[in-house]
C-alpha cells in the first residue's frame, strides 16, 4: 500500500526533527570530552614549530612560575603581621588587666574608708589604746592613755635616735656611726614603738587627721626645746607618689609639715619636691633592699628666690634614712644651703626595750 501524500509530509518532519536532535547532542557531548580530558591531563602546548615552539614553551613556563610564587610572599607577610597583632594584643591584653586590678584596688579601698567614715558618724570613736569611748578627745587617744607616750628626753641630733638621760643630746652616737647620709641633723618626737607606733599608723587614713596634727605641735615643740628652730628657713614634706596620695586620700608629710610650718611661723610647700617614679613600701623590704628602691626616685627645684635656703625635710617615720637620704640629695642638688630631716617617729630596731628601760624616752 503506497503513502499518501500527507503520510509522506508527516515522515519528512520527524526525521528532520532527529537530525536536528543528534546536530545539538553531539556539540553537547564533544564539549564533555573536552572538559573531563581537561581536568585529567594538562593542556597540550600549540603546534608551532622551531624557535616559536620553544619560544612559547618558555613563556608559559614563566609565567606558570610567577603565577604560583606570586602569592606566596604576600602569604608570608599576610602571616606574619597576624603574629605581631596576636603579641601585640596579648601585651595589651597584659596592661589592661594590670590597670583594671589597680584600679579595682583603689575602688575597695575607697569604698572601706567610705565605710569607716559612716560607722565614725553613727557610732563615737573608741581611743586606739584602750578601746574606750574618747569623750571630748580630738586626737583618738583618751586622756588616761595620753600620758603613757614615750617621747624623746634626749636623743642624737645627728639620727635623732633617744640616749639615756646621763647623755647629753650630741650630734651622733652609736646607731649612726658610719653612716654618711647627705642629711646634717635628724630629730624625732618618739621612737616607733608601742602606742606611738599604733598612732603613726592610724595617721595614714583621713579619719585620724586630727592626730597628725596633733603629733605636728609635738614635733614643733621638740624643734624649740632643742634650738633647732634656728637652723630653719623652709619646711618641706617628704613627697609621695600622685597614685598612692589618690589611693589614700591624705598625705601625712604634708599634714606635719603644715602644722609644724604653723606652729614655728615659717614657710612651707609642697611644690619644691616630687616623686618621679613609684616605689615599693620601705616597710616591706629589707635593710640592703631601701637604698636600691628609691635610688633616683626624688626630683626637686626652686625659684631664684628660694635658693641658698635651709630645709626642714618632714616625714612620719625615721627607719633606715634611706628615703630622707635621696630627698636630701635631690634638694642640694636644686640649689638647697643644708637639710634637717624631722619625724615623728625614729625607728629603734633592737635597741626600743634597752632605751625605754634606761628611762631615755618621758611622757609628753
Amino acid at each position: 500500500m503506497s503513502d499518501s501524500p500527507l503520510n509522506q509530509i508527516v515522515k519528512t518532519m520527524l526525521a528532520n526533527s532527529a537530525i536536528q536532535k543528534e546536530e545539538i547532542a553531539a556539540p553537547a557531548q564533544i564539549n564533555q570530552e573536552e572538559t573531563v580530558a581537561t581536568a585529567d591531563s594538562s593542556p597540550k602546548p600549540a603546534r608551532v614549530s622551531g624557535i616559536h615552539r620553544d619560544f612559547h614553551q618558555e613563556s608559559q613556563q614563566v609565567d606558570s612560575t610567577t603565577l604560583s610564587l606570586e602569592p606566596f610572599p604576600q602569604a608570608m607577610n599576610t602571616m606574619q603581621l597576624d603574629l605581631e597583632l596576636d603579641a601585640s594584643a596579648e601585651s595589651l591584653s597584659d596592661i589592661g588587666e594590670s590597670r583594671l586590678k589597680r584600679w579595682l584596688a583603689a575602688i575597695s579601698r575607697g569604698f572601706q574608708n567610705f565605710t569607716n567614715d559612716l560607722l565614725d558618724l553613727s557610732l563615737p570613736p573608741s581611743c586606739l589604746v584602750c578601746k574606750e569611748s574618747l569623750g571630748d578627745s580630738t586626737h583618738f587617744i583618751c586622756q588616761d592613755c595620753l600620758p603613757k607616750l614615750n617621747l624623746v628626753q634626749h636623743g642624737c641630733l645627728r639620727c635623732g635616735s633617744p640616749l639615756p638621760k646621763v647623755v647629753p643630746e650630741t650630734d651622733g652616737c652609736i646607731r649612726c656611726h658610719g653612716k654618711h647620709w647627705s642629711f646634717q641633723r635628724a630629730i624625732a618626737v618618739g621612737p616607733y614603738h608601742g602606742l606611738l607606733k599604733n598612732m603613726v599608723i592610724a595617721m595614714k587614713k583621713p579619719r585620724f587627721e586630727t592626730t597628725t596634727i596633733y603629733f605636728g605641735k609635738l614635733l614643733a615643740k621638740r624643734l624649740v626645746q632643742t634650738e633647732l628652730v634656728n637652723e630653719i628657713d623652709l619646711i618641706i614634706p617628704v613627697p609621695s607618689h600622685w597614685w598612692r596620695r589618690m589611693t589614700r586620700r591624705i598625705s601625712t608629710a604634708e599634714i606635719l609639715a603644715e602644722t609644724v610650718a604653723c606652729e614655728l611661723e615659717l614657710p612651707w610647700s609642697r611644690n619644691y619636691a616630687w616623686r618621679s617614679r613609684y616605689t615599693s613600701k620601705q616597710g616591706m623590704l629589707k635593710a640592703a633592699e631601701r637604698g636600691n628602691n628609691v635610688k633616683g626616685a626624688f626630683k626637686a627645684k626652686f625659684p631664684r628666690k628660694m635658693l641658698n635656703q635651709r630645709i626642714l625635710l618632714v616625714d612620719d617615720v625615721l627607719t633606715s634614712g634611706a628615703t630622707a637620704n635621696e630627698v636630701t640629695k635631690a634638694l642640694l642638688d636644686a640649689g638647697a644651703q643644708s637639710v634637717m630631716v624631722g619625724a615623728v617617729a625614729r625607728a629603734l630596731g633592737n635597741q626600743k626595750s634597752r632605751l625605754v628601760n634606761s628611762g631615755a624616752l618621758r611622757d609628753p
